[in-house]
This record gives structure tokens, sequence and C-alpha cells, in this order.
């Protein structure tokens, strides 16, 4: 059986939790309010036996474990940045798109014009594939809320 797990930053210190995503009850009824999320998990050294707790989270933050780990044992999530196959790139964002986990390469957008290439300052995705054709010979280098500074590629 595959593990579902999520992450998200709590919202009082900003630090990284782990467990099930529990949307807002907004959410569960329709409604398109932006509200936080929570993150579930439990406590089994609690002095009853199994503590449950509920982290308030910034649901910007929330990813799913992709099921996946680099090539040093380390848990994929959607938002981590990935370097494979020890190239120099790093801007590649997992992302959940069609369905899969997609290794998104990020850059400046343009277009091949009569005097070479145009840039057209829009900085975003320009190419996608499944994370899953990678292999195990990728690296988690960082992730688009603690790095940012990894996709603008100074």
């Amino acid at each position: 059986m595959r593990e579902i797990l999520f992450r998200g930053k709590r919202e009082e210190d900003g630090k990284w939790v782990y467990g099930s995503f529990v949307p807002d009850a907004t959410e569960l009824r329709g409604l398109t309010v932006e509200m936080p999320g929570f993150i579930r998990n439990y406590d089994f050294k609690h002095e009853s036996g199994c503590k449950v707790l509920m982290h308030e989270v910034d649901r910007k933050t929330v990813g799913q474990f992709t099921g996946l780990l680099d090539k040093n044992g380390k848990k994929i999530f959607e938002g981590d940045m990935l370097k494979p196959f020890d190239d120099e790139i790093d801007k590649m964002v997992v992302e959940f798109h069609h369905g899969a986990f997609m290794l998104c390469l990020y850059g400046e957008r343009g277009y091949m014009g009569e005097g070479g290439w145009v840039e057209e300052g829009n900085y975003g995705v320009f190419e996608c594939e499944p994370l899953s054709s990678y292999g195990d010979d990728i690296e988690v280098i960082g992730n688009v809320h603690d790095t940012p500074e990894l996709l603008k590629g100074e």
C-alpha cells in the first residue's frame, strides 16, 4: 500500500508538519473562501496513549508526498526543487498536473524572433515531464517555500 502523506508550514511558527491534510469546512461545503487548512498527526507518546494533533497550516505550502525518494533517500513532495542527473539545472519543481506528479522546468518565457531569442519577461513553467520518468538519480535541493531564490537563477 502506498503512503499518503502531506506536509505544510504551521501558521504559528513556520515549521513543517507532516500528516493528513484536513481542508477547512468551508471548502467541504463547496465555497471558495481562502481559509487555512490543517495537518493532522498523532502523538503516540502522550500520557493517554495517543493524542490527535491538529496544526493550522498555510494552505499555499501544503504538498503531497509523491511516493518517491531521491538518491539520498529523502521523500519528494510537491513544491520540492530537484536536480536531476547531476545536471547544472536547478529550476525543476515537482507539481501535480493532468493526474500525475510532474517535474517542471522554470525559466524566462520568450520566442525566436528575427534577431534571435526575445525575452517576454514572463517567468514561469515552460516544460513538464512525468517525475517517474527520471528514475532514482534525482536530488532534492530545496523547495519553493524555503528556497525560492533557486527559481530565479541569479
